[in-house]
């Protein structure tokens, strides 16, 4: 992963509701403000279209523990469960703890929106590799840093690949690359 992350211009982004959900954030942030609020967040405001691939945590990257509030039915479908409500150290191997915070800490210290692109090599049982890519945007909490996100995860599977249940929380799971962009607001 680079030090920096590179810029992309919202425009670029390649799946279309991923631009629904920024213009969305958009017009929840406060004119000459990073982010908007986490008072703010109503799912239900959301655009339809997201919701199946969007998840919702709170905390502190790096601080506290990250909680899943929210994870709607094809991010848990690929994913391999659906944990709402729990904690993300309570089924995250330990191995993986460290990425997990790691793509939270992104948006946080960059106070505004993230795109990721991870590749995964899966455990020898499952698919062979799957490449994820994640809009996470972040909400300010009351005291001013980063302490909610939402993110929209879309997921592909490489070299042909049938479609199944991954099981990304899972032992095993690799991580073969990672690309990060800052989108510009």
């Amino acid at each position: 992963m680079p030090a920096d992350p590179q810029w992309l211009a919202p425009a670029h982004l390649a799946v279309p509701t991923q631009r629904l959900a920024l213009r969305h954030w958009l017009s929840l942030r406060p004119a000459g403000r990073d982010m908007p609020d986490a008072g703010l967040v109503d799912l239900l405001d959301w655009p339809g279209d997201a919701l199946p691939h969007l998840s919702l945590v709170r905390g502190r990257p790096g601080l506290d523990r990250l909680q899943l509030d929210f994870i709607g039915n094809m991010a848990a479908l690929f994913s391999g469960a659906t944990q709402g409500g729990r904690y993300m150290d309570e089924f995250y191997p330990l191995d993986q703890m460290s990425m997990v915070t790691g793509f939270f800490t992104l948006p946080a210290r960059a106070r505004g929106p993230v795109l990721v692109h991870d590749q995964f090599a899966l455990p020898a049982q499952s698919a062979g590799t799957v490449r994820v890519e994640r809009l996470s945007l972040p909400f300010q909490g009351a005291d001013g840093t980063a302490g909610l996100f939402i993110t929209l995860h879309y997921f592909k599977l490489l070299d042909g690949t049938p479609p199944q249940r991954l099981r990304l929380i899972a032992p095993g799971v690799r991580l073969l690359a990672r690309e990060v962009w800052q989108v510009q607001v």
